[in-house]
């Protein structure tokens, strides 16, 4: 049951964070924002002249192009801190948990493009002190500031002015790079006692697994990232930072921002698509969101205040602003705190996430949910908003997976996704650049028809693809049921399966025609045996052959097997013919993955760097462990008490899961970088 909602006035006038700046008209907005994010006249109340003044709710947006957007989001949400050089925003309604917020967005602000050329407000000591001071994650002290100047002047870095922004982007740089990424995720779910110290909640602790004495002063304390070398995600980042650059003496505050939308919710996308109608604010939007439908989305990051005003540096880049493709397209602010520990989020995105809890607003993987966006041009804006021209990409021809006309460099390259399918021939891009935008923001999905056969539904893989100077070979992968329905020496047309996307689009060739035509068999008076094994060659990413341990896997478990000298091996394949995975690892952490692998395959597995994973298991003898990357099964093995088990799996999503025949014991999702080692300890009752 959902908690009513209280209502707040909507006349209620906005808060802005910014300290008190210079209005020389007296129109309840600065100078600098008439300038840089309204473009109305500083020095005239009432812009247009048509007797409301420019501070209005919305007369405020007459000069400029804006997105507006209405938002429920779980708690942490300042609204005191939400007008920003940004965006603007008003509570609309609130309960203890969440905030249902009006967000107007100026993508096109050109505040951050003033760094070093303004200053703000003169700021009080006593204002200037609260963003110094130290909190229970931001928690420096002299020794840090000692040990912090000595390692930076050990490296060439002069950090005795910290008001000079390019000292302060050198020294974030040099921090990032002190410690080093450690994957981890456990800043929303630790609670901080009166004293600042971490701990558990008892609702949360008995659905948590790991180490979190050892885990929490590498991702919540910035003393003790510094000291270990070590930090975790964004949120741990942004600690980091926030104690360290204190302690030189930079104020420092965490923000938090969410998307636009929740990408996992396809009626959001909707809306993104057909109600943003500036098409170089739709198409960095969509682009900055794909690959976020199954993800948990939000990023924090920090704040410095020079000269007065606050700026955003996000890792080690100073003054951004907030259309970034590669920060969700268009981010929504929503939160500012001092220190982490504020945020209190245990009690309200971790408690969700952790307890698994939805609603009918907030019902996906995200604790926000977007509920309506629009764009608009102001009646007086004359903003030159950059044009666009949507991408159109021909598929001139296609060619089988394994046909050996294809490059040799696309024939080793496809092992490692050891799918079944078709190569594209695309055209039309000018550059690698401009393959990979068309493909993520245009539909790409194909139907391959036949007449009397039934319809097989496949798509352009936008994730695998060769640049070949003038095209681009695009894998357009087939799933298992369309390949067991694929008829033999049957000709099947293909046609696009959506209506063209606005700013990008997917060209079938007239006339173009498919056939898998069936493997010659030379006559012989018996019938021909029917293969029973898979063979192959595992490569390095040089092409060269490497040895390597290689698994074949299913859901019933797994056999395994090392490659010769020449990297060829071979494997029984599952009865029935059904399809089964290969997963191809070496000692040094390389790693390559073939799907969908039946007997008679001959696939080519190229194994590139991975990420290693250390599991352990505790509360009983013995039980089956299976690692999924994303929904592909990739190990299957028995896994004993006490006992480390060590694979090697691709970067990225991971599931780690035990099991006792249909019974799912418990699981855990990771998300592992490149050339990461990461340990998970599981408890089974």
């Amino acid at each position: 049951m959902i908690e009513p909602l209280a209502l707040v006035s909507l006349a209620l006038a906005p808060v802005s964070a910014q300290l008190s700046a210079v209005d020389t008209d007296g129109d309840g907005l600065s100078d600098f924002h008439e300038v840089h994010k309204h473009r109305t006249d500083p020095e005239a109340a009432d812009s247009d002249g048509d007797g409301v003044p420019d501070g209005d709710w919305f007369e405020r947006r007459e000069f400029t192009y804006t997105v507006r957007s209405v938002v429920e989001v779980l708690r942490p949400v300042t609204p005191e801190h939400l007008v920003d050089d940004f965006q603007d925003a008003r509570v609309l309604r609130e309960t203890g948990e969440r905030v249902q917020l009006e967000v107007v967005h100026y993508p096109f602000s050109t505040a951050a493009e003033a760094l070093g050329r303004t200053s703000g407000p003169v700021v009080g000591e006593e204002e200037v002190a609260r963003w110094l001071a130290p909190g229970p994650t931001s928690d420096w002290d002299p020794e840090l500031r000692r040990a912090l100047l000595a390692a930076l002047a050990e490296d060439g870095i002069d950090a005795a002015d910290p008001s000079d922004p390019r000292t302060i982007e050198r020294v974030a740089g040099w921090l990032c790079r002190h410690a080093a990424y450690e994957d981890g995720f456990t800043s929303f779910v630790t609670a901080f006692d009166e004293g600042g110290a971490p701990y558990l909640p008892a609702e949360l602790a008995p659905h948590l697994d790991g180490d979190f004495e050892d885990t929490w002063p590498r991702e919540l304390s910035a003393r003790g990232m510094f000291e270990r070398g070590r930090r975790g995600s964004c949120t741990s980042s942004a600690v980091y930072l926030s104690g360290c650059l204190r302690a030189l003496g930079v104020p420092t505050r965490t923000i938090l921002v969410i998307p636009l939308f929740d990408a996992g919710d396809e009626r959001e996308w909707a809306m993104a698509r057909e109600r943003i109608e500036e098409p170089y604010v739709r198409r960095t939007v969509l682009a900055g969101m794909r690959g976020l439908e199954r993800s948990w989305a939000s990023h924090t990051f920090n704040e410095v205040l020079i000269d007065g005003r606050w700026w955003r540096l996000d890792y080690d880049e100073l003054g951004v602003g907030s259309l970034r493709r590669e920060r969700f397209g268009l981010s929504t602010h929503v939160a500012t705190l001092h220190d982490w520990a504020d945020a209190r989020a245990w009690e309200t995105v971790g408690r969700r996430q952790t307890l698994g809890l939805r609603d009918s607003v907030l019902d996906g993987a995200n604790p926000y949910s977007t509920l309506s966006i629009d764009d608009a041009r102001g009646e007086h804006s004359t903003l030159v908003v950059p044009e666009v021209e949507p991408v159109v990409l021909d598929v001139e021809a296609l060619t089988w997976t394994d046909d050996q006309g294809l490059p040799p460099a696309v024939l080793a390259g496809l092992g490692p996704r050891g799918r079944f399918g078709l190569v594209a021939r695309v055209t039309g891009a000018e550059d690698p650049s401009t393959v990979t935008e068309g493909l993520q923001a245009a539909r790409t999905r194909i139907v391959l028809e036949a007449e009397g056969h039934p319809t097989l539904g496949v798509g352009l893989d936008p994730g695998c693809w060769w640049w070949r100077g003038d095209h681009a070979l695009v894998l357009v992968p087939f799933g298992p049921a369309d390949r067991r329905d694929l008829a033999l020496d049957v000709t099947y047309r293909p046609r696009m399966r959506e209506a063209p996307d606005p700013d990008a689009r997917v060209a079938l060739a007239g006339g173009l025609e498919v056939v898998r035509r069936r493997p010659f068999e030379r006559p012989v008076a018996a019938a021909v045996a029917r293969p029973t094994r898979i063979q192959g060659v595992v490569l390095g990413a040089d092409g060269a052959p490497t040895r390597a341990r290689v698994a074949l896997v299913t859901a019933s478990g797994s056999v395994s097997t090392t490659t010769d000298s020449d990297g060829r091996f071979g494997l029984d394949a599952p009865g029935g013919g059904r399809a089964a995975v290969l997963h191809a690892s070496t000692d040094d952490g390389l790693v390559g993955v073939a799907g969908e692998v039946v007997a008679g395959d001959e696939p080519t597995i190229v194994v590139t760097e991975g990420a290693t994973l250390d599991v352990t298991m505790t509360g009983r003898d013995r039980c089956r462990c299976a690692v999924f990357q994303g929904d592909v099964r990739v190990e299957d093995f028995t896994i004993r008490r006490a006992e480390e088990s060590r694979v090697v799996v691709p970067a990225g999503a991971t599931r780690v899961r035990l099991y006792a025949g249909d019974e799912v014991l418990v699981e855990r999702e990771l998300e592992l970088a490149v050339g990461a080692a990461a340990a998970v300890a599981l408890e089974v009752d």
